[in-house]
């Protein structure tokens, strides 16, 4: 008979057909929850346990069981790695999926610190994290590298702890974050205020510029659009802009240099350009220009 505070115990639905009479020895101590491809499948209870929970037995279950019970069921049916840590982060549950996002056996993770679970973590502004979460209460979400790649954790109170989901990053995070880092690249560029951007087409032509890159060559944005990008340098510069261009969108590499350039097409100013390749399908769909203006030596 199950006694009060007996954690379930996991097993493959493969273990428990090669050895079902050890198995079913020890649900008679806890439940025995039976996985298939890291998913709950089943329960092996007691007989005293199941009379317990069916209508039509009068006797209640002991106090505790059949809450052990649903939340060990309620933890398997999560699509995340679910843990439990204690308040000097140490692993008390783990769930079926949390075993094989961490490559370790519930038996060798349940009980470890975190530092050893996931290293990355601990010793710096994630770990300052987690306990800011066991101080004040409030649920935090970070990322943090793991042995199979990146962990995307949320971290929130649990009764004598914390808890965490985790999940490793897909193509579709990856996708998400390289997109937040090039909204973040364009805001420190804006910023900054000293380096503008455009666009070229495939071509060699204009097709959009920002507000910086329109006062560095001293023309309105409008007026840019369309027009070769090389004529914005003086004539002894123009050839080594246009052989830029060419290389960037013919070998898809990119490529910087300095120039002279015809401010307002009289006056010429050097500046720093960098020009990177667009990529489209299987090609190159234009290129980007960054330029930033140089001051000139006395």
């Amino acid at each position: 008979m199950m006694t009060e505070g007996q954690a379930p115990r996991y097993v493959t639905a493969a273990e428990i057909t090669r050895n079902f009479g050890m198995w079913q020895d020890r649900a008679n101590q806890a439940p025995v929850v039976v996985t298939h491809h890291g998913r709950t499948r089943c329960v092996l209870l007691s007989a005293d346990a199941y009379e317990a929970m069916s209508s039509h037995s009068g006797r209640a279950m002991e106090p505790g069981e059949q809450a052990a019970i649903e939340h060990t069921l309620l933890v398997e049916r999560i699509d995340e790695g679910f843990l439990t840590l204690d308040p000097v982060l140490n692993l008390r549950q783990v769930n079926t999926l949390a075993v094989m996002m961490l490559g370790r056996s519930r038996e060798m993770l349940e009980g470890l610190s975190l530092a050893d679970v996931i290293p990355g973590i601990i010793g710096g502004p994630l770990e300052a994290q987690l306990r800011r979460t066991l101080r004040t209460g409030e649920a935090t979400r970070l990322v943090a590298p793991g042995a199979a790649g990146r962990l995307h954790i949320h971290a929130f109170p649990w009764p004598g702890g914390l808890a965490l989901t985790i999940r490793t990053a897909d193509n579709e995070n990856e996708l998400e974050d390289v997109l937040a880092e090039v909204a973040a690249l364009r805001n420190m560029l804006s910023a900054h205020g000293g380096i503008g951007t455009a666009r070229l087409t495939v071509r060699g032509t204009i097709e959009t510029t920002d507000p910086v890159f329109a006062a560095i060559v001293g023309f309105a944005s409008e007026r840019l659009s369309g027009i070769r990008f090389t004529d914005l340098f003086a004539r002894n510069s123009r050839v080594g802009a246009r052989s830029a261009v060419e290389n960037v969108l013919s070998s898809g590499h990119s490529v910087a240099f300095d120039g002279l350039l015809l401010v307002n097409g009289a006056d010429e100013a050097p500046a720093r350009v960098a020009l990177s390749p667009l990529s489209e399908g299987f090609g190159t769909g234009g290129a980007l220009v960054m330029l930033e203006a140089r001051r000139l030596l006395s």
